[in-house]
């Protein structure tokens, strides 16, 4: 409700107040006459705006007979609906393919972006939108001098809440930068009809940073507390993942008899660590975590896990005539979050199958277009079971 709904609702309580024999209880002064007031402070209109986003992309592509590129741009910004918050991200991009010889054509994919967050606290009992639900139109946002304000006294009555919502949006500094890139490398050969070989590398680099920062602050003519203590919180994310791969595939057909095999060989690692501290009490606002009190006021955490796995395989697949297929699986993984003594498990499947659609009797059959009937058998497993 706005200020003069306000004003309407407490002088209605103060009627049904007075309805009670010895109650001498009266209106606000300034709020005996409703008609006179204005709307006051529409808090959810100081604290939501209209959001918009804008999207850039420049591309542009070529080559000759051997070689073909691919390279692009983009740069996109959200303004969020909440004040003071946004997103922010620019990308670029590369594709690279060349036929080096008949027989081998590499080619490299890079993809980088740098991305920047505003976030807004929407969870928590000072967060802004939960604070917001508790204020007053009787309250206004900063006072005469432009100082921030948290509770306004009419009448001898305190209205408002301690907790300023735009202040809380405004002053607070809370984000995340990150960068990141992957990408792929590869290698194609063609030794022989029906025989190909794919050496491939692919990473992947994640590099971010939190940020939170609070600053003291005072209104200047009332001393009251706007926001309290100073305090600064930092996390710095640091992730790689890498991982080879080296396959061969062989398909040939002969007559009605088709066979497909592949045999391979990966192995992939990954890392991860991070850090972070916090420390209230900053002198002077300073946002630096040498600027605080040391003892009970300061935090500091630290972790890090890494895994890797290699894995050989192979599979073989027989067709006869697009009617009978069996097929054979094996592949053996080892992984460093497998138990001690059991750093290598092995997986086999085995599979046949009839499609019985495909034979003479079934071909011009109407009520059965596709009749397949497939009998297998297999083993997994996991690395985080």
């Amino acid at each position: 409700m706005n200020l003069r709904q306000n004003a309407e609702y407490m002088n209605a309580l103060v009627l049904e107040v007075r309805g009670v024999p010895g109650s001498g209880m009266d209106s606000i002064a300034e709020f005996k006459n409703p008609s006179l007031l204005g709307v006051g402070t529409d808090w959810q209109d100081e604290i939501y705006r209209r959001g918009f986003t804008q999207s850039h992309q420049l591309g542009f592509s070529g080559g000759t007979e051997k070689t073909q590129f691919y390279f692009s741009g983009g740069y996109l910004n959200q303004e969020g609906t909440l004040i003071k918050t946004g997103f922010k991200r620019i990308t670029l991009r590369a594709n690279i393919d060349h036929q080096a010889t008949k027989w081998l054509k590499t080619g490299i994919t890079a993809n980088l972006s740098r991305t920047n967050q505003q976030i807004g606290l929407s969870d928590g009992f000072d967060a802004v939108t939960s604070t917001v639900l508790y204020n007053s139109p009787v309250t206004p946002v900063k006072d005469v001098f432009g100082n921030y304000i948290s509770t306004n006294v009419i009448g001898g009555s305190t209205f408002g809440n301690p907790n300023n919502p735009v202040a809380l949006a405004m002053l607070r500094d809370v984000s995340n930068q990150s960068s990141k890139a992957f990408g792929t490398v590869y290698a194609d050969l063609n030794i022989i009809d029906g025989l190909t070989i794919r050496s491939e590398g692919n990473f992947d680099f994640n590099l971010s940073s939190d940020r939170a920062f609070q600053p003291y602050v005072q209104n200047a003519e009332t001393k009251a507390v706007i926001l309290s203590p100073a305090r600064l919180r930092e996390q710095r994310n640091n992730s790689l993942y890498w991982a080879i791969k080296n396959y061969a595939n062989y398909n040939k057909a002969f007559g009605k008899h088709n066979i497909a095999a592949t045999v391979g060989h990966e192995a992939q690692r990954s890392k991860y660590d991070f850090i972070n501290a916090n420390r209230d009490n900053l002198v002077l606002n300073i946002p630096n975590l040498n600027a605080g009190d040391a003892g009970d006021t300061q935090g500091i955490g630290a972790g890090a896990a890494t895994w890797s796995m290699e894995s050989v395989f192979a599979r073989l697949n027989y067709n006869y005539d697009n009617r009978y297929a069996i097929s054979g699986t094996i592949r053996r993984d080892g992984s460093s979050n497998f138990g001690p003594g059991h750093k290598w498990g092995t997986f086999p499947a085995v599979s046949a199958s009839w499609t019985a659609s495909n034979e003479s009797f079934l071909k011009d059959n109407k009520y059965v277009n596709y009749l397949k009937l497939r009998f297998g058998y297999g083993e997994v497993g996991g690395q985080d079971a």
